[in-house]
């Protein structure tokens, strides 16, 4: 499968989600938004460290400075997106 296969699947897959999503109690978004919360928590050692592979390369290909600043992942950053979804 090609890098656009992969691309236009998972796209229809989102879709698919998005669905069931519109229909989905209040109750149940709210569960959803907490387990992404803690999901986010959990797997901040592997976000920061897949963030770091993903800073460098960007550095390698000429973006760093600002940019590599702004895409840069600390723990703050990562506990404040987890805020973010709970709200």
């Amino acid at each position: 499968m090609t890098l656009e296969q992969q691309i236009v699947a998972e796209l229809e897959r989102v879709r698919a989600a998005s669905r069931r999503l519109a229909l989905a109690t209040t109750e149940r978004k709210n569960a959803m938004l907490a387990a992404l919360a803690r999901a986010i928590r959990d797997w901040s050692a592997g976000i920061i460290e897949a963030n770091r592979a993903d800073v460098e390369a960007a550095r390698r290909a000429g973006n760093g400075g600002a940019f590599g600043e702004r895409l840069t992942l600390t723990p703050d950053r990562i506990a404040a997106m987890a805020r973010s979804v709970e709200e």
